[in-house]
């Protein structure tokens, strides 16, 4: 990060080995995401599907796929079929290998292997307090397992 930092701007343009990769990556993807739109601009390509939340995004040196976590359950495991396929298409059209940094592995075989999950325990921790019957069975709200830093 410091090296791109202090260069002259050329680095954080896209070139045209990475603009081929693009159109290579995007190519595939638009068969999987046919609604997704594109972002273009010297320094980023951008495919996002809104229905979905996932966006794929090029920078320089860094390709990257992306997924919210509002999927809980079954729709949890079509995402990650589809966060499977997608994977593929792009080692296919790329060269390169999915890595997960939440697994610590490659999404192919290991990181896929942990997503559901994940995508559970993320949706559970963030869906706020739930209600629950006290003793005398009138409803409560449970405390949240998070700290109000903002607001009131």
């Amino acid at each position: 990060m410091t090296a791109l930092a202090d260069a002259d701007g050329q680095e954080l343009i896209l070139t045209s080995e990475r603009l081929e990769l693009w159109n290579n990556v995007a190519n595939e993807l638009r068969r999987l995401l046919p609604d997704a739109e594109v972002f273009e601009s010297e320094r980023v390509r951008e495919l996002t599907d809104e229905g979905s939340g996932i966006q794929v995004s090029l920078f320089p040196g860094e390709l990257v796929l992306s997924v919210p976590y509002w999927y809980s359950g079954d729709e949890a495991d079509q995402m990650v079929e589809l966060l499977r396929q997608l994977a593929r298409s792009i080692e296919a059209a790329s060269g390169l290998v999915a890595y997960d940094p939440q697994a610590s592995a490659p999404f192919i075989g290991d990181g896929d292997a942990t997503a559901t999950s994940s995508f559970d325990l993320v949706h559970r921790s963030l869906a706020g307090p739930r209600e629950e019957n006290s003793d005398d069975g009138t409803a409560q709200q449970s405390r949240s397992r998070w700290r109000r830093f903002f607001g009131s």
